[in-house]
Order: C-alpha cells, then sequence, then structure tokens
C-alpha cells in the first residue's frame, strides 16, 4: 500500500506509537519484532513489514528513530541491526552529574 492509499483510507488507522528511552528502546524493537513476526505469519507473506500494516507511525526522543526507521519500510530485524551497530555511538553512558556541565 502506497502513502497515498493510506492518506486516502477511510475509516479507522492503526497507529504505532513508540516511546523514548534510550538504548533502552532495544526492549521495543524486540516486541515490535514479535508483532512483525506475528503479522508475517498470519498474512503468509514472508517480506511483511510493520510499515505494511500501520496507517501513521510517530514517536518521542529514541521512539523517534524506531518510527522513523519503520515508517521508511524496514524491517524490525533491520532496526534492531542499526540500534546493535550504531547504540553505544547515540546513546552516551554518563552518570547524572556528567551530563551537566555545570559546577553545583
Amino acid at each position: 500500500m502506497s502513502y497515498r492509499d493510506k492518506l486516502d483510507k477511510s475509516g479507522p488507522w492503526k497507529l504505532l506509537a513508540c516511546d523514548g528511552g534510550g538504548i533502552r528502546g532495544i526492549i521495543s524493537i524486540e516486541i515490535l519484532a514479535r508483532i512483525e513476526a506475528e503479522l508475517r505469519k498470519s498474512s503468509g507473506n514472508s517480506k511483511f513489514v510493520l510499515a505494511d500494516y500501520f496507517d501513521h507511525v510517530g514517536g518521542t526522543s529514541t521512539g523517534a528513530i524506531i518510527a522513523t526507521l519503520i515508517a521508511l519500510g524496514h524491517s524490525a530485524d533491520e532496526v534492531r541491526d542499526f540500534y546493535l551497530r550504531s547504540g553505544a555511538e547515540m546513546f552516551y553512558k554518563a552518570r547524572l552529574w556528567e551530563r551537566f556541565p555545570y559546577e553545583i
């Protein structure tokens, strides 16, 4: 289904909202991978991706990264691979007091 078909669709829309949480977004990805696997199984289409099911996808923070990749048609496996490759660079691990450069 093209994006134009989704915009012109009448009736209820299916919305996927992805929350933030930094590198913990990998938990959301695992849940989405399971949903995608179930949808593939029920549709009989081995190439089925979440973008084929949801009409709108959005998110905040790390959820926006996940949502963007899903909206672009990437599979949950591809999103997981991206996080595993790039997570350390995207999400700097620092103690709370190291995150603020100000003297207290």
